[in-house]
């Protein structure tokens, strides 16, 4: 009697982008912060007040074209957000927040930067259907998230990841139990709402050959674990 072939699991289809890159952000608009924003010089600095437009998570970044290995801060309401350590290749940096619709906040940058830059709910919001849509047809979908700003000059100021990755996670879970959670970073990252994914992979830095390798991985033809030689 032959043995049957395991079935394999039917992954969700390539779909863009969930969640945009921190260069492709717009600037903050001068109608949502006052005074506009300026860009500063190396220990220069800008402050000014932000008003939520509206009430959800938001992506709040800064750019620092200057490699100058001094680095830039973004706080708001006087807590630090962003550190930019000022070192190559990256240049844009950001966090994820929740603000409040009418509320106003005290944003401050310490440093050199070239680019103030946000993501508002709704402009997030148009990323995460496409995937959600491919995950609610897939029998398993796949989520790959990634840390590319970490640097020897600085101490990051919190584990989590850049952007508003976990709350693509979230929607794409939420739409299907069986997620499995690709992290591309270079150290231990904090990712919200494991509990309800299916697995999650740690490739680190992966090089050229990642996703032959990733796609063998997640059809299980090949054992992730390590191993000392």
């Amino acid at each position: 009697m032959r043995a049957s072939r395991p079935r394999r699991a039917r992954f969700a289809r390539c779909v863009p982008a969930g969640a945009p890159a921190d260069t492709a952000l717009p600037a903050i608009p001068a109608s949502d912060l006052s005074p506009a924003y300026s860009s500063t010089p190396v220990g220069g600095s800008y402050s000014g007040t932000l008003t939520a437009p509206e009430t959800g998570t938001y992506i709040l970044a800064i750019t620092n074209s200057c490699h100058c290995y001094a680095p830039t801060y973004l706080s708001l309401d006087g807590k630090q957000l962003v550190d930019d350590p000022g070192t190559p290749p990256v240049s844009t940096f950001s966090a994820a927040v929740n603000l409040t619709a009418g509320q106003k906040y005290a944003l401050s940058i310490s440093g050199s930067s070239s680019a103030l830059l946000w993501g508002t709910p709704s402009a997030l919001a148009r990323g995460s259907p496409a995937a959600v849509t491919a995950a609610k047809s897939a029998s398993t979908a796949v989520v790959v998230v990634s840390d590319d700003t970490e640097s020897e000059a600085a101490d990051r100021l919190s584990l989590n990841l850049p952007s508003a990755q976990d709350e693509l996670i979230s929607a794409v879970a939420a739409a299907n139990p069986h997620t499995v959670v690709v992290v591309n970073a270079g150290a231990r990252s904090r990712c919200r709402g494991f509990p309800r994914w299916s697995a999650v992979v740690d490739a680190w830095y992966p090089g050229q050959t990642s996703g032959t390798v990733l796609a063998s991985v997640l059809f299980g033809q090949t054992d992730p674990g390590g191993t000392c030689r």
